[in-house]
């Protein structure tokens, strides 16, 4: 089920894509009845009608991505993951409306060049039956597709609102005694505890921020974050930017070698996607408490900075 600011965009997105993978099967199992070849230039007419119908809905595709900034959506199943899409090349409505309308005129030549190859083969002998069939009509004519653009840009649930969260943490080593153990008081507002995930996901993310009480880590001399973001806005960005920033809660314990630091990493969040990074073990010392902050800076501005950052109070066992 699509959720969050962006279901209208991925949505919208999913249908762009089902058409264009539909219209590409065709030519495929079309292509596919060989050998043998059929006979006469019907084959060849119909292969190239099909064709232009797929370069058609591509382009559809292509025009509508670009005026709000979108892209294709990962195919569930793929044999391997592909790297993340960059960020679509933006086009103004004027664009975006030539290029449906482009597509337009050539969805009515195909229809025109099959009409006449079904007139064709209903004339002759040979044992073959076309059905009927227009793409060109309604909302996929010339004149329908080329005032689309300004509807699409002007729809407020098709708007590119850049929404990029932390959606879970995990620390390494695990902590023995984790926020909301027994005796200790639960953790905070939106927080589940350390390794969880935080407020709702994409429908109300939160920044949580520590209580008073710790979440107790074995002995150890480093302390790692691994990260999960997710990209709730539906809009291809560039490489964001996660950080853990571990500091001192606290006086030191004498001779102790860990005051913290900050560890840094990039990911690209696909679309209705997550990345999890681990980032680099920051030294700590046993008996100290550190908070650590783990945040992450999306490429592009987004208006509202609600978890966009997770805290945590973490106490080393001696």
């Amino acid at each position: 089920m699509l959720t969050g600011p962006g279901a209208a965009r991925l949505e919208l997105e999913a249908q762009l894509d089902a058409v264009v993978r539909a219209s590409r099967q065709e030519l495929a199992q079309l292509t596919g009845l060989v050998p043998p070849s059929p006979q006469g230039t019907a084959a060849v007419t119909l292969a190239r009608v099909l064709a232009q119908r797929a370069d058609a809905t591509a382009s559809i595709r292509s025009a509508i991505d670009g005026l709000l900034e979108l892209s294709p959506l990962p195919v569930a199943g793929a044999p391997s993951p592909t790297p993340a899409p960059l960020p679509t090349p933006q086009l103004s409505v004027a664009e975006a409306d030539a290029g449906l309308a482009a597509a337009g005129a050539s969805l009515a030549a195909a229809d025109a060049t099959y009409a006449s190859l079904a007139a064709s083969v209903r004339s002759g002998r040979a044992p073959i039956r076309l059905p009927s069939s227009r793409w060109a009509t309604g909302e996929l004519s010339p004149a329908a597709l080329g005032g689309l653009a300004g509807v699409l840009a002007a729809a407020r649930s098709y708007a590119p609102v850049p929404s990029v969260v932390v959606t879970a943490v995990g620390i390494a080593p695990s902590p023995v005694v984790p926020p909301g153990s027994v005796d200790q008081a639960p953790p905070p507002v939106g927080q589940t505890g350390i390794g969880g995930t935080f407020g709702e996901g994409c429908t109300a993310p939160v920044s949580a921020v520590p209580g008073g009480t710790p979440a107790v880590l074995p002995p150890t001399g480093t302390v790692q974050a691994t990260v999960t973001v997710t990209n709730c806005g539906a809009v291809v960005e560039g490489p964001a930017v996660v950080t853990a920033t571990l500091t001192p809660a606290g006086a030191t314990p004498s001779g102790g070698s860990g005051s913290g630091g900050v560890a840094k990493t990039t990911a690209h969040v696909p679309l209705d996607g997550s990345v999890t990074v681990t980032l680099a073990p920051l030294g700590v010392s046993g008996g100290s408490r550190y908070t650590l902050v783990v945040s992450v800076l999306p490429a592009v501005p987004q208006p509202s900075t609600a978890g966009t950052s997770e805290e945590f109070l973490l106490e080393v066992a001696p």
